[in-house]
């Protein structure tokens, strides 16, 4: 089931942005242009994360996200501030308001992207994606390389891992066994 990202923003053009590039990357998509809109659909909808620009024709996008935040139905859902105006009074503001972030837009793709998997993925999927990420590094290591790129992976691997997980130990273990026989062969 995909998970379900509100997007608001009175800025027809960007919303209509945003909302594509998170299609595209899987997700279910609600979009508000108002805070009044975007407080009906957080509590009708309930979203897995909502987006959330600061400047709304009706309202701020503090007094929505105090709004949502203080209904016991709406209050765990994670709120991304979005805005055009930097400043560190408006991020404290933001995130004293119950925000989890503050991105200043324009904001790249990537790290929207990234922002939204790092507050609505279970913790289990984010060692799993973890762990593929580091699983290419060390993929993607050239057979001529030094093997101290992969003692060096292996240290990525296991510091993105929890320490009470020490299986992925033993099969790093063996990768670089492997990897040290193809570069270095036993003499026989």
């Amino acid at each position: 089931m995909a998970k379900c990202v509100l997007i608001v923003e009175d800025n027809e053009h960007l919303r209509q942005i945003l909302a594509s590039i998170l299609r595209f990357s899987g997700y279910e998509i609600l979009e508000a242009q108002t805070g009044t809109e975007a407080i009906e659909k957080a509590l009708s909808a309930k979203p897995d994360l909502i987006l959330l620009d600061l400047d709304l024709p009706d309202m701020t996008g503090i007094d929505a996200a105090k709004a949502i935040k203080k209904n016991s139905t709406t209050a765990r859902i994670p709120i991304i501030a979005c805005s055009a105006w930097s400043g560190r009074d408006l991020r404290e503001e933001a995130l004293d308001a119950g925000m989890v972030d503050y991105l200043q837009k324009p904001i790249p793709s990537d790290l929207i992207k990234a922002k939204i998997e790092e507050f609505i993925l279970p913790q289990a999927k984010r060692l799993s994606s973890k762990l593929r990420s580091v699983t290419v590094t060390l993929a993607s290591a050239s057979l001529n390389a030094p093997l101290q790129s992969w003692f060096f992976s292996a240290r990525l691997l296991n510091a993105s891992l929890q320490p009470t997980e020490n299986r992925w130990e033993k099969y790093l273990t063996y990768k670089i066994f492997v990897y040290k026989e193809l570069i270095i062969p036993a003499k026989n």
